[in-house]
């Protein structure tokens, strides 16, 4: 996708940034994860505007915080890259809030080039 034209229709959403992405690994900490990449994706996507949202310690001690901040700031939609987050976050949503995780947002936009 690096080189890419990629864009949807305009829209904002909110960036969670999975715990996991500031302590730089995932579970025993043999497995590193390129996060930086995968939010410059997102930045790729014309129409699409992304607004970070407060960085939490977990979010399955401050999911809904991070709730309360997307729907404080008018947002609909949170993208996601770590599935644990988007399940935790799409539970504390109750269905106010979409959670999605990266490669919806990124197949989204692959379908509206197509047409």
């Amino acid at each position: 996708l690096k080189d890419q034209r990629l864009s949807i229709e305009p829209t904002t959403v909110a960036y969670y940034p999975p715990c996991y992405e500031r302590r730089r690994e995932v579970g025993d900490g043999r497995v590193w994860l390129p996060w930086g990449a995968y939010r410059r994706l997102l930045g790729q996507i014309e129409g699409l505007t992304v607004v970070n949202l407060r960085p939490t310690d977990c979010c399955v001690r401050a999911a809904a915080d991070s709730i309360h901040d997307a729907e404080s700031r008018g947002l609909d939609t949170i993208i996601n890259t770590c599935v644990d987050c988007h399940v935790l976050l799409k539970r504390a949503s109750k269905g106010t809030v979409k959670s999605k995780m990266l490669p919806e947002i990124l197949l989204d936009a692959i379908r509206s080039r197509k047409q």
